[in-house]
């Protein structure tokens, strides 16, 4: 709610939600540079929403259990399906710590 410019006030009302499910393809690569680094590649599409997304980044192994993992990430997601046009674009830098078990 609120205002839409000097002097003009409108008020609109949004909600719903959407949800759906779709196959997916995707490839992963992990390309080991010494001992304790790793770059790594990542990229999917799925179904007939055009989602997709890529992944690009390196892990450094601190020790057997622990890696810290960082690159950028970048994530589309369309669908113009049931009078609704969704148009997401998510993208940016990513830093992570992975634990094994």
């Amino acid at each position: 709610y609120g205002p839409i410019g000097p002097g003009l006030a409108t008020t609109v009302a949004r909600s719903g939600n959407k949800s759906w499910t779709d196959p997916f393809i995707g490839a992963r690569v992990a390309h080991p540079i010494t001992d304790r680094w790793t770059l790594t590649g990542y990229v999917d599409s799925g179904g007939a929403n055009k989602t997709w997304q890529a992944i690009a980044g390196a892990d450094f192994k601190y020790s057997k259990a622990v890696s810290v993992k960082f690159g950028y990430r970048y994530l589309k997601v369309e669908d113009d399906s049931d009078n609704v046009n969704i148009d997401i674009k998510q993208y940016g830098p990513y830093a992570a710590v992975g634990f094994r078990f």
